[in-house]
């Protein structure tokens, strides 16, 4: 089940990669999926940014600016992480069930 779960994360975080802003390429570049949790029945995958990409929930939900000049000035959010979501689950869920069939071999 664990590598059907991370075959249907793909499917997500690939849209999630082509969604993601790129002013410097860093955040896009760093989309990642893990295994956050794991039952015998349950398998939990985390889809997006690592460690490099870190601000990425800053661009998706917005903040406001702590220092310098422009300080306490809203940035307006960037959701990408939602739409990819929103937009592969039904493929993601697909592939799955795809892999879990091949793997079983029916």
């Amino acid at each position: 089940m664990r590598e059907c779960a991370l075959a249907g994360a793909e499917v997500i975080r690939v849209e999630t990669e082509r969604l993601a802003p790129r002013d410097t390429g860093t955040l896009a570049g760093d989309i990642q999926k893990e295994i956050k949790k794991q039952t015998k029945s349950r398998v939990e995958v985390k889809v997006g940014p690592g460690k490099k990409g870190w601000y990425g929930h800053l661009v998706e939900d917005g903040h406001v600016i702590a220092t310098g000049e422009r300080k306490g000035e809203m940035v307006p959010p960037h959701p990408f992480l939602r739409p990819a979501f929103d937009a592969k689950i039904e493929e993601a869920q697909e592939t799955f069930e795809d892999e879990l069939r091949r793997r079983l071999g029916l």
